[in-house]
């Protein structure tokens, strides 16, 4: 397991800081425009038990002294209700400030409360692991995929267990490719207390894929996916696919996505486009100074 070190902690002003998603800030959900955050995402709203996408691994580069913090390719189990947002997340992240390293590194959050709270990986009671070999807030891999050449991917799931007797979920348990084939290993859940009597106490209402930056300034964001846009395609943008969730009555279905919060193509991260339909999509760019909303 991946520890915390105090060099890492120093870094932010208070503890709570270093558990948000972005310190000094509490985002609301993707699908809400918020200054600093910028989103390219697909969504889809069934009720449903869970969610799973597999993820082309790059590493954009995150500019700390031009006021970047973070880039990432994801999946948003949410469940809504009670005028708040609860969360269960998982893909990839590259964060110098909080990870110390330049690299993507796999990693989980879940927020109980519209992320007024949070918590990565191990950062935080919470999460319960129970395989070790999967390192969360560490890079599961060799490098990055290649522009025109190797392309390194991972599988990541979440999904709610029920109880046998009254069928009232118990857990929301990760799972994570196995380092040697693509069946799906459990890696460890979070207890369905951390969610209190919220949505995700019963099942999630929403679901969302893509990418998401963070700018400390609101005014300058960086690379998202490879740095490249959607129209690059095949090997060089970066891409989700086989995105799936789990119906109440646990069986896998597609999960015909649709556009959600994007803007009529930019500069920064061009326009989300599909690889097939329903299941995959392409996203990113190079970013820039005042990219538009999401």
């Amino acid at each position: 397991m991946r520890r915390i070190t105090l060099d890492e902690l120093s870094r932010f002003a208070t503890l709570k800081d270093y558990l948000r998603k972005a310190p000094g800030a509490s985002p609301p959900p993707p699908a809400v425009d918020y200054a600093g955050f910028k989103h390219r995402t697909l969504g889809t709203a069934p009720n449903n038990l869970g969610a799973g996408s597999q993820f082309e691994v790059w590493y954009p580069f995150v500019d700390t002294n031009q006021g970047e913090y973070h880039s990432l390719s994801q999946l948003w189990v949410l469940g809504y209700g009670n005028n708040t947002v609860q969360s269960a997340e998982a893909g990839w992240q590259v964060a110098p400030s909080h990870y110390n390293t330049n690299a993507a590194v796999a990693f989980i959050f879940w927020t109980p409360d519209g992320y007024t709270s949070g918590c990565y990986n191990l950062e935080c009671i919470g999460f319960v692991q129970v395989n070790n070999n999967v390192v969360l807030g560490a890079p599961n891999w060799s490098g990055p995929s290649q522009p025109g050449g190797q392309q390194v991917v991972f599988d990541a799931e979440w999904e709610a267990v029920r109880s046998v007797q009254d069928g009232t979920i118990q857990a929301w348990w990760f799972y994570y490719n196995c380092q040697t084939n693509y069946y799906h290993c459990a890696v460890g859940y979070l207890p369905v207390s951390v969610y209190g009597g919220g949505q995700l106490s019963q099942y999630s209402n929403s679901l969302q894929f893509g990418g998401e930056t963070y700018s400390y300034n609101h005014t300058n964001n960086g690379a998202m996916g490879s740095g490249a846009l959607p129209s690059a395609g095949p090997s060089n943008a970066a891409y989700q696919t086989w995105v799936f969730y789990v119906d109440l009555t646990r069986r896998a279905r597609d999960a015909n996505l649709a556009y959600l919060n994007f803007p009529q193509t930019d500069a920064c991260y061009g326009e989300l486009c599909t690889i097939q339909v329903c299941d995959s999509f392409y996203f990113g760019g190079p970013g820039g100074l005042n990219c538009p909303g999401q």
